[in-house]
C-alpha cells in the first residue's frame, strides 16, 4: 500500500496497520516469486522440450506442470489471499473512519471479497488459467488501485499523525475548492 493510504488512514503504531502492510508485502512478494520462478521454468523446459525425445518431452511437460502448479499456488491462492486480507482492512478502515471516500472503501471490501472467491476457485484446480470470476476480479483490483490513485492525488495534504486513524473530520484535507485555511482569519 502507499505509505501515503497508510498514513491518512492509520494512526503510528497500530496494529492492524502492521497486519495490513505486512499482507500487502507478502501479497505482492507472492506474485513476483511466481513471476521469476514462472520465467526460469519456462525457458528452461522449452529448450529441453525442444532439444529432447518423446520420452523427455513428457517429463518436460510434467517438470512444466508441477511449475505451472506451484506458480498458480503462490500467485493466485497465495498472493491473492494476502492482497485480500490487506486491501479488506484499508477498505474496511476507509468505510469505518470516513477519512477518504466511503465508496472506495465498499469497493475494496467488494474486491477483497472477489480475490478470495478467486483464490478458492484456483485451489480447486491449481492448472486452470482462469477461473469464472477472475477477470473481474482483475479488473475491479486495477479500478480500486486507479481510484486510490486518483484519490490520493486529489488531497492537498495528508491527515495530521494525530488525525490520522482517528476518525476526526478531514474534509478540509480532501476539499479541493475554497477552504477554511485559505479564508483571512478575523482574529
Amino acid at each position: 500500500m502507499p505509505s501515503a493510504l497508510r498514513r491518512a488512514l492509520w494512526a503510528r503504531g497500530d496494529r492492524a496497520s502492521a497486519v495490513e502492510v505486512a499482507a500487502g508485502v507478502a501479497g505482492v512478494l507472492a506474485y513476483a516469486v511466481a513471476i521469476v520462478i514462472g520465467i526460469v521454468a519456462t525457458v528452461s523446459d522449452a529448450a529441453a522440450y525442444a532439444s529432447g525425445d518423446a520420452a523427455g518431452r513428457s517429463a518436460v511437460a510434467a517438470s512444466f506442470a508441477g511449475s505451472y502448479a506451484l506458480t498458480t499456488t503462490l500467485s493466485h491462492i497465495i498472493g491473492g489471499t494476502l492482497l485480500a486480507l490487506s486491501i479488506a482492512l484499508a477498505s474496511w478502515r476507509m468505510v469505518r473512519t470516513q477519512l477518504l471516500l466511503p465508496w472506495v472503501g465498499y469497493l475494496g471490501l467488494i474486491l477483497a471479497a472477489l480475490l478470495v472467491i478467486t483464490a478458492i476457485q484456483f485451489s480447486a484446480d491449481t492448472m486452470q488459467v482462469e477461473t469464472t470470476l477472475s477477470p473481474f476480479s482483475f479488473a475491479t483490483l486495477a479500478l480500486w488501485l486507479i481510484c486510490i490513485g486518483v484519490l490520493l492525488s486529489s488531497l492537498r495534504a495528508l491527515p495530521e499523525e494525530s488525525a490520522a486513524g482517528s476518525g476526526e473530520d478531514v474534509s478540509e484535507v480532501t476539499d479541493t475548492g475554497d477552504s477554511a485555511d485559505s479564508a483571512p482569519n478575523p482574529q
